[in-house]
């Protein structure tokens, strides 16, 4: 039997899955349309050959006609999950959010954090949810400042029942510079997925964003 300890248990899903945040889909003047957004994942995934991947949308567009068209889109597709995210401000709290967009799919609730994020502020009801059998998933962790700066919080909230994703175009200086930290985090499973950020295949920003997670899979401790 595999110990919990097992590196191999820790980069499954960095092996088989790939998460995408869409972030610009319909609500925002820096907006896609959802036929070039669309067009953008199919080729992504075309290059990327994972076993599964998880598309994430704005809660927002969860009733909204976008989402449908993404859903139905979705039920064509082989080896693809579409889930429904919630932005979490630095100053909201997980249950007003929860309040005004109660989980529709199972028990999956998927937040994307905000970069001002205080840990503290949302601690409890992480533990609460955990208790309550919701699964949480954090996306692209690493651009909050507060674990950017303290690696430690990444325990802290993975003790707490959530999946933690990063993305590997990194902003924040420690973690893109250090793929020993990053892999020890990993190997400690402290950090369960990759969030591909972009998505359009002939941008250097693709390149070296996939180019980022090969070095951190293959580093050897």
């Amino acid at each position: 039997m595999k110990s919990s300890k097992d590196p191999m248990s820790g980069l499954k899903n960095f092996l088989k899955h790939d998460y995408f945040i869409c972030r610009k889909l319909g609500i925002s003047p820096e907006s896609i349309s959802l036929k070039q957004w669309l067009t953008y994942i199919e080729t992504y995934q075309q290059s990327l050959k994972k076993d599964w991947y998880f598309i994430g949308v704005p809660i927002e567009l969860e009733y909204n006609q976008i989402g449908i068209d993404i859903l139905d889109w979705a039920n064509k597709q082989a080896q693809t999950t579409i889930f429904f995210y919630i932005s979490l401000g630095a100053s909201k709290s997980i249950d007003l959010q929860l309040k005004l967009h109660p989980p529709s799919l199972g028990t999956d609730i998927h937040i994307l954090p905000d970069v001002d994020l205080n840990y503290d502020q949302f601690k409890e009801k992480l533990w609460d949810l955990h208790l309550a059998g919701f699964h949480v998933y954090f996306h692209h962790v690493n651009e909050v400042k507060a674990f950017a700066k303290n690696t430690d919080l990444f325990r802290k909230l993975a003790r707490r029942g959530v999946s933690i994703g990063i993305s590997t175009n990194w902003r924040l200086s420690w973690i893109g510079n250090d793929v020993a930290k990053i892999r020890t985090l990993i190997d400690d499973l402290n950090i369960h997925f990759f969030n591909t950020e972009c998505i359009d295949v002939g941008a250097d920003a693709y390149l070296k964003e996939q180019e980022n997670q090969k070095q951190i899979l293959k580093f050897n401790n």
